[in-house]
């Protein structure tokens, strides 16, 4: 049987080496790479109520579009809830283009 860990740590080498590439969707806090012709989405779930939580979601879809997995986040302090936590993260840096804004505002600042 397939290692979902295993999946989420390549993930997570190649969006941080850069040789994985994300972009936004149209819902908020969500992001889309594809890897041949598998796609994958990271998403952000926040539930409001008295005590609002966060919590993070892989899924992973098949050249047809039919989803085949879903890895969701259960508590906060699980390795595999920090790894979706931090590939989200990486996600979300790399289909926002944070370095490139960031560059430009240390050099507007500069100025």
């Amino acid at each position: 049987m397939i290692d979902l860990d295993q999946i989420l740590e390549g993930l997570i080498q190649r969006t941080g080496d850069g040789r994985l590439k994300w972009s936004p969707t149209v819902e908020r806090n969500q992001f889309v790479t594809s890897v041949d012709t598998i796609s994958v989405v990271s998403r952000q779930i926040v539930t409001r109520g008295i005590l609002p939580t966060t919590s993070f979601r892989l899924e992973i879809f098949n050249e047809a579009g039919d989803t085949i997995e879903v890895v969701q986040s259960t508590d906060g302090g699980s390795k595999r809830t920090q790894r979706l936590e931090h590939l989200h993260t990486l996600a979300r840096r790399s289909a926002l283009d944070v370095e490139s804004t960031l560059e430009k505002l240390a050099k507007a600042l500069e100025a």
